[in-house]
C-alpha cells in the first residue's frame, strides 16, 4: 500500500484477517546501497579501476624514460663518432702536408701523435657504450 512519503510503501505480514507485522518498503537510489554483496562488488570494481589507472600511468613512464635513455645512448655514441671524425681529419691534413712538401712538421705531427690514444679510447668508450649497456638496460627494465 502507498504511503504519502514517495518510494515509500507498506506490506502487511501474515494470513488475511490476521496481521502479524507491517513492514515499509523504500525503494530509489537509496534502496540499493546497504546490501553488502553490491558494495563489494562496487569496492572490487573501483579497486580494479585503480589498478588499470596505475599501471597505465607506469607504462607511461617507462616509455618516457626509454625515450630519454635512448636520447642518452645516441648522445654518447654521436660523441664518440665526432672524436673519431675529428681523428680522421687530423690524418687526412696530415697525409695532405705530407703530400705538397714531402714531409710533416712538428705541428701536424704532435697531432698526429694523439691519435691512437684517441682511437682506443673511442673502441673503450664504444664497448662501454654500446651493446653491454643496452643490454643491462633492458634487463633492468
Amino acid at each position: 500500500m502507498e504511503s504519502k512519503t514517495p518510494g515509500v510503501s507498506h506490506a502487511m505480514v501474515g494470513r488475511p484477517g490476521s496481521i502479524k507485522s507491517w513492514l515499509q518498503i523504500a525503494k530509489g537510489p537509496g534502496s540499493v546501497a546497504p546490501n553488502p554483496a553490491l558494495l563489494a562488488t562496487a569496492a572490487a570494481v573501483m579497486a580494479q579501476l585503480a589498478m588499470q589507472l596505475t599501471m597505465n600511468e607506469i607504462t607511461d613512464y617507462l616509455v618516457t624514460i626509454e625515450e630519454k635513455v635512448d636520447d642518452v645512448l645516441r648522445a654518447q655514441k654521436d660523441a664518440v663518432l665526432a672524436r673519431m671524425i675529428g681523428v680522421g681529419f687530423v690524418i687526412e691534413e696530415a697525409m695532405t702536408i705530407r703530400e705538397t712538401r714531402g714531409r710533416v712538421d712538428e705541428v701536424t705531427w704532435s697531432k698526429v701523435q694523439t691519435a691512437p690514444a684517441t682511437i682506443a679510447e673511442c673502441q673503450l668508450g664504444e664497448a662501454d657504450v654500446g651493446p653491454v649497456s643496452r643490454r643491462s638496460i633492458r634487463t633492468a627494465a
